[in-house]
């Protein structure tokens, strides 16, 4: 089956349906694709689709790159850290987050989706009008005085060093600026002659080479903390009215008051800004809202997990004798979209769960995509596997489908092709694009890289991954021996695996 108008129209329109099924994982990033083309430019992001984890955010947005190469995805991931931790989400996460909610502020030049997770959407985000006021614009030959670049990006949550070496890092050199712009590849060196900008230039952080000149840089806050005086004012008179006379020992409210980003403190962002948003509210009225299939379930779990870790933070607070520093949480509907809250947002916005099962009922519309073949059977069976994909690509082709052979590299790729080519598929053709694979002889075989699990008959095409043939991959994480050995200024360098002790649980595995 493929994609109708009609079913586009039922998706866009007033009434539409609470469920899309047979939306197997790669037909339903077509089917987005799809409803990103039809809706219209006025601005604002016109699809948004929250996915259950950043995995298979991460997942579909290399699908998008195979399927659809010409819809600008914007991806905003979630904190990679607990709600009320002690530390702070990673830099890197910071920067992607903040690079997603400023590209939402610009003019879409055309298709345009955003892909989020349950815990992004479900957590408030920055106000657009401070984004905007928080952003500069600079280029050669603008006037701009050392100190007042200092002040701004001090402001905006970059950090003083000594050298630049990751993303919200700032360095002084006499008539030279380095820093490393939020969501850049790269950090920037800008060359002043007097109160002036003579050039922009983005550098090697290792070699310190210039790599290539910079016409006009944007600069956007490092992560959403905003370290104005007038921010640290609200910040101090809401902390204090919430929980009182504040004494020496609280480190969260003396980094604020000095405008310093201490571990942590991100989970205080609220007091920082008069009010949040949500990433719903960055969409237009109409928009069209995708759920994961199994966001329902999921989004239970997390309300019960964010009230879990706030009640025991307040526990904790009104326990004597404590080795660590007080932690005083925020009630969770500063910061988090609500159970029902949430349950309003979905309803008014008529969001669509996309379902890879067959379902059925008035409110339900079948996107048609069918499970590929698993060859399961063959590997319990010690049968030869690849002549069995060999005589499944000849029966697809009976059934009028074209058969695409999907690996998750271009070594795996190159490899199953070698072997398959022994078993009588010895006229395979590479694509590197999802439509490429229906111009691929009817004698011949497609072959495809892309991060998809399993396979699906759609549209038609018949797509068989490297696990529908070999079952469930292997993952070897590199192993990294660099290991931290300062909590507080390289928690960031912890490799999953690492020992740790954690001030409030003790011994543990990170």
């Amino acid at each position: 089956m493929a994609i109708t108008q009609d079913l586009l129209a039922r998706l866009t329109g007033v009434n539409r349906p609470k469920t899309i099924s047979n939306a197997l994982p790669g037909s339903d990033v077509q089917l987005l694709a799809a409803l990103a083309r039809k809706s219209g430019d006025n601005g604002a992001p016109s699809l948004l689709h929250v996915a259950l984890d950043d995995t298979r955010m991460l997942q579909m947005r290399d699908q998008f790159s195979f399927f659809a190469p010409d819809v600008e995805v914007i991806t905003l991931p979630a904190w990679d850290c607990l709600p009320y931790d002690r530390v702070s989400p990673n830099a890197d996460i910071c920067a992607a987050r903040i690079r997603a909610l400023a590209s939402l502020q610009t003019q879409a030049q055309g298709p345009r989706i955003v892909l989020t997770t349950l815990n992004a959407a479900s957590q408030r985000v920055v106000p657009r009008d401070w984004l905007t006021s928080a952003s500069l614009t600079l280029q050669r030959g603008d006037a701009l005085s050392m100190e007042e670049l200092t002040d701004f990006l001090t402001q905006r949550g970059y950090i003083r060093a000594t050298t630049v070496n990751e993303p919200g890092d700032f360095a002084i050199r006499g008539g030279l600026a380095d820093f490393w712009p939020s969501g850049s590849a790269e950090p920037v060196r800008i060359d002043f002659f007097g109160d002036e900008i003579d050039s922009l230039r983005a550098f090697d952080p290792i070699s310190q080479r210039t790599t290539h000149s910079l016409d006009v840089l944007q600069i956007v806050p490092a992560g959403e903390l905003d370290f104005s005086p007038e921010a640290i004012r609200r910040f101090r008179k809401r902390y204090v009215e919430l929980f009182g006379t504040v004494m020496d020992d609280d480190p969260i409210y003396a980094a604020a008051s000095e405008g310093r980003r201490a571990p942590g403190i991100d989970h205080w962002m609220p007091l920082f800004f008069s009010s949040l948003e949500t990433v719903f509210d960055l969409l237009y009225e109409e928009a069209t809202v995708t759920l994961d299939a199994a966001i329902d379930g999921a989004a239970g779990e997390r309300f019960k997990a964010i009230q879990d870790y706030y009640e025991t933070r307040k526990e904790a607070l009104n326990h004597e004798g404590s080795l660590s520093a007080p932690y005083k949480p925020l009630p969770p509907e500063q910061l988090y979209v609500g159970e029902t809250e949430w349950g309003q947002l979905l309803t008014d916005l008529q969001a669509v769960t996309l379902s890879p099962f067959e379902l059925a009922g008035p409110t339900n519309l079948s996107l048609g995509a069918k499970a590929g073949r698993n060859f399961a059977p063959e590997r319990k069976e010690g049968g030869n596997i690849y002549d069995a994909v060999a005589k499944h690509c000849t029966s697809v082709r009976k059934r009028g489908l074209k058969p695409v052979i999907v690996a998750y590299s271009t070594g795996a790729a190159e490899r199953l092709a070698t072997v398959l080519a022994d078993h009588g598929i010895d006229q395979m053709e590479l694509v590197e694009k999802g439509q490429a694979a229906k111009g691929v002889a009817d004698t011949a075989v497609a072959l495809a890289v892309l991060p998809l699990e399993s396979g699906f008959e759609f549209d038609g095409l018949a797509w068989l991954t490297e696990q529908d043939v070999l079952g469930d991959r292997l993952i070897r994480k590199a192993r990294k021996t660099k290991k931290a050995e300062n909590f507080l200024t390289e928690v960031t360098q912890l490799s999953p695996g690492d020992h740790v002790v954690h001030v409030d649980h003790g011994i543990g595995r990170f």
